[in-house]
């Protein structure tokens, strides 16, 4: 089976520049290195879909394959242009199944996964919408794509509690709809 992950910022968790995203990397990233070692493990296929920083090409080693794809320096551009350079790719690649993270990467992997008539897993790693960090304007966004994110799914999200923890994100999902 090959395997297709988005939304890691970099692969493996430590690889990135500082000079070109000097944002820390953090829980997406951590978890992508134990769910690529776990998959690994099984005997499948992996490729993880990652940013491109100075110095980094494409790499395979077994079955495993970092793929890199650039995006734009800035923190309004980074995310973006990241996700939909890793769409770009993802139409051109052949996988079985596609794990995206985050809620941009979940956007333009539901899109991907639909035109390729592939399965896709939405791994949810907490919601941007309650990142006091952001500007509101770009609250109302995320929280947009994480509508639509999981209205496509057949799944419905809830206000979160103010203890919210990642693990026990309340959702509420119909597994006969065909999303």
């Amino acid at each position: 089976m090959k395997v297709v992950i988005t939304g890691s910022k970099e692969y493996p968790f430590g690889s990135g520049n500082a000079d070109d995203d000097p944002s820390p990397s953090g829980g997406i990233e951590l978890y992508v290195d134990k769910l690529v070692a776990a998959l690994l493990q099984t005997g499948m296929e992996v490729t993880v879909i990652t940013r491109q920083f100075r110095g980094q090409a494409d790499e395979k080693t077994g079955k495993l394959t970092a793929v890199r794809v650039p995006f734009r320096k800035g923190f309004y551009l980074r995310n973006p242009t990241f996700n939909l350079n890793t769409f770009r790719r993802l139409l051109g690649m052949d996988f079985d199944v596609l794990i995206a993270h985050g809620e941009i990467a979940q956007f333009f992997g539901l899109l991907a996964a639909k035109l390729k008539r592939k399965p896709v897993v939405m791994v949810c790693h907490g919601t941007a919408t309650d990142q006091p960090h952001y500007p509101r304007v770009v609250r109302w966004v995320f929280g947009v794509l994480e509508r639509v994110d999981l209205r496509t799914i057949g799944c419905e999200h809830y206000p979160l509690p103010p203890t919210f923890e990642p693990h026990n994100y309340p959702l509420r999902c119909d597994p006969s709809r065909d999303g």
